[in-house]
């Protein structure tokens, strides 16, 4: 299955609780790199569940709206020093 064949997801960071429930939600993301920051502390439970269908309109309208294309942009050099130029 390619990944853009599968349903979208977001990730959920649940925290450990004292009491009845053992966990809290406490953040949910659909940003992959924010869901691996969440497995930063051993203690959160970190999950992908499906994202439903409102939610997912809700980021596809969001994205057609405010997109821009932006070219590939190469990293400019920084000022040249010549070597042995340094004060002695």
């Amino acid at each position: 299955m390619r990944p853009h064949d599968r349903r979208p997801e977001y990730l959920d960071r649940d925290e450990p609780l004292e009491g009845a429930w053992p966990y809290a939600v406490a953040a949910v993301t659909a940003d992959p790199a924010e869901g691996e920051a969440f497995t930063e502390a051993g203690a959160n439970l970190v999950e992908a569940v499906p994202m439903p269908e409102a939610i997912r309109g809700a980021i596809e309208n969001f994205i057609a709206e405010h997109y821009v294309e932006r070219g590939v942009r190469q990293a400019q050099a920084g000022p040249r020093r010549s070597r042995g130029s340094g004060a002695t």
